[in-house]
């Protein structure tokens, strides 16, 4: 859900990554798979949200349930927790976060 402000909330551009994750460089908006950037790329819709009165209420309860239910949300970030247990795999890392956004969604 979104109130107030104008255009794709931040979990429907993420939603819109994970449709494309078929074609040949999917990540449109963070260039390549690198879950350190796509992680900057959420702060920044976020932050962005944010500024223009837009309020995120369906992410902030994602963040939520990303940290209480499935405790993927330590301390040091989702996107340091997802490239470790990917082994350093960036694109792994990404596709696990997108993933998690869907089943989010999916619930909903």
């Amino acid at each position: 859900m979104m109130e107030e402000g104008n255009g794709l909330s931040v979990l429907d551009t993420l939603v819109l990554i994970w449709e494309g994750r078929h074609r040949p460089g999917f990540l449109p908006f963070i260039g390549q798979p690198d879950v350190k950037i796509l992680w900057g790329f959420v702060l920044g819709l976020e932050t962005a949200a944010l500024r223009i009165g837009q309020k995120e209420i369906d992410y902030f309860q994602f963040r939520n349930w990303l940290r209480d239910v499935k405790q993927e949300f330590p301390p040091e970030g989702w996107h340091e927790k997802f490239l470790r247990e990917a082994q350093g795999d960036h694109l792994a890392a990404c596709l696990r976060f997108l993933g998690r956004v869907v089943e989010f969604r999916g619930m909903a």
